[in-house]
């Protein structure tokens, strides 16, 4: 029962932590977007990338955990 219960609050607490990261890179790569425009544009894609990407990936290992979690026999 106790692991159980450390185990999720792990869960809810890398969860916290993963939005976080995932809003401190969207923020740093606008402002490296913004920074850099009156150039030619070099961190355009590649800011670009991390703002789409960072959420893909953080909601399919999201949707991963979470079917594990379901399968998963711990009743």
């Amino acid at each position: 029962m106790w692991a159980f219960t450390f185990l999720f609050v792990a869960d809810i607490v890398l969860w916290q932590l993963l939005a976080v990261l995932e809003f401190m890179l969207k923020i740093y790569s606008l402002y490296m977007l913004f920074k850099h425009r009156e150039r030619n544009r070099p961190f355009l894609l590649p800011s670009f990338l991390m703002i789409v990407l960072v959420p893909l990936f953080g909601s399919l290992i999201f949707l991963f955990t979470t079917k594990v979690k379901n399968n998963s026999n711990l009743t």
